[in-house]
């Protein structure tokens, strides 16, 4: 025997475990994630995800809990350089407990997974190359740029911040917000319209892609009105030595100081009068947990765009809790907010006019509204809501991949 032929044989047990998959069973080729339980199909039936040339990120994670939450189990098929460059939400992803891990290597064909294929949606990034030859339920192809969506067109599901998704402390399970949308939406409102979210002007003025892409008002203009009109905000003082929101960061933090409810207990200080102004929590930083029952103080909610996209989580994580958005991309929600669920504005002058009418409206009118916001949540943005959405395009499919839009900003 040569010593290349010599080498290759030891080293193939060696090569097996690097790669995870080369074993010849099928059932060593598909491992599921440890913890969980064994491959097959969820009430939904099983989605592949195939995400060949990306790092696991944020996005990547988020499909894949809308999916398990939606009752689908998942198959996550990943090259092994990408394993190594995912990101924290790419590695919570891969701790999904039920989901199987296949890592491929570049050039090497797709290998189906021990799934029923009539009960198979394959997502995959290229599948004109990617997926196996096999009667799939449908075959998806993977866009990541969910704003060129055409009307109709299949969207994964804008979702909360995920940290409002992750599991509650051992112990307290049930406990967290999100596991009591009911009491939230019952919540005695002390504030009228609230706004909270980050506020650099270096990061969410003109010139930027929610002017020049989206053609909408940013953050800073929008505030910047408001400061100077007739509706002035009422400002909290923050608690001692508590800093300002990080930038880029709308919302929830991981490692807020201001948790254990200080900001509802510092706005019910100021009693009816902050339901008839506009609140903003400049200089807070509310902690995750604290979050939605904040967000379920307020009446309506002031939803101004991001700083690349115009969608921020806490439009989402308003409807959820029955806080009416104020908002000017009302028209780039799937389906569309109309005027029922939302107060739409696009000039500033329209802002200011929907600002004082959420102030002026009679009580029954904001409970109506209310209640609707809370039904267009219901309705289009939990995961068993995309779940149907996603098996209706999945069985109107032809042979052809269909797309699904997934938002990578």
């Amino acid at each position: 025997m040569s010593l290349g032929r010599l080498a290759r044989r030891l080293l193939a047990p060696v090569r097996r475990l690097q790669m995870g998959w080369r074993g010849d069973a099928a059932a060593a080729r598909h491992r599921p994630v440890a913890g969980g339980p064994p491959p097959g199909p969820g009430a939904g039936g099983t989605v592949v995800l195939d995400i060949r040339d990306r790092p696991l990120d944020r996005d990547h994670y988020l499909l894949g809990r809308t999916l398990f939450a939606g009752g689908f189990s998942v198959h996550l098929r990943v090259r092994s350089e990408a394993m190594g460059r995912a990101d924290g939400y790419g590695r919570e992803l891969l701790g999904l407990p039920g989901l199987t891990v296949e890592t491929t290597r570049r050039g090497r064909p797709a290998d189906p997974p021990p799934t029923d294929p009539a009960q198979t949606v394959w997502v995959s990034e290229d599948p004109s190359t990617d997926v196996p030859e096999r009667p799939w339920r449908a075959v998806m192809r993977l866009d990541y740029d969910w704003y060129s969506a055409p009307p109709g067109g299949l969207t994964a599901l804008f979702t909360m911040h995920p940290v409002q998704y992750r599991p509650a402390v051992p112990g307290r399970e049930g406990t967290r917000p999100i596991d009591d949308l009911t009491g939230l939406r019952a919540t005695e409102r002390t504030a009228g319209v609230l706004f909270a979210g980050a506020v650099d002007p270096a990061l969410y003025a003109a010139g930027g892609p929610i002017t020049e892409r989206y053609g909408l008002l940013p953050r800073a203009t929008i505030l910047a009105r408001l400061d100077a009109g007739p509706h002035a905000p009422l400002r909290l003082p923050p608690p001692p030595n508590d800093g300002p929101t990080a930038a880029g960061d709308d919302g929830p933090t991981a490692a807020g100081r201001a948790g254990g409810g200080a900001f509802r207990a510092a706005l019910a200080r100021f009693g009816g009068d902050a339901r008839r102004r506009f609140v903003r929590t400049d200089g807070w930083r509310i902690d995750a947990e604290d979050w939605l029952p904040t967000l379920a103080q307020a009446d309506f909610f002031l939803t101004a765009p991001g700083f690349k996209i115009p969608h921020a989580h806490n439009v989402v994580e308003a409807l959820a809790v029955g806080a009416v958005p104020i908002i000017n991309y009302a028209h780039l929600m799937r389906p569309p907010l109309t005027d029922r669920e939302a107060l739409l504005f696009r000039t500033e002058d329209e802002l200011t006019e929907r600002v004082g009418e959420a102030l002026a409206m009679p009580p029954e009118e904001r409970r109506r509204m209310a209640r609707a916001a809370a039904a267009y949540y219901d309705a289009h943005l939990t995961p068993e809501a995309f779940a149907k959405t996603f098996l209706r395009a999945a069985d109107a499919a032809g042979p052809d991949p269909i797309t699904l839009y997934l938002n990578a900003e």
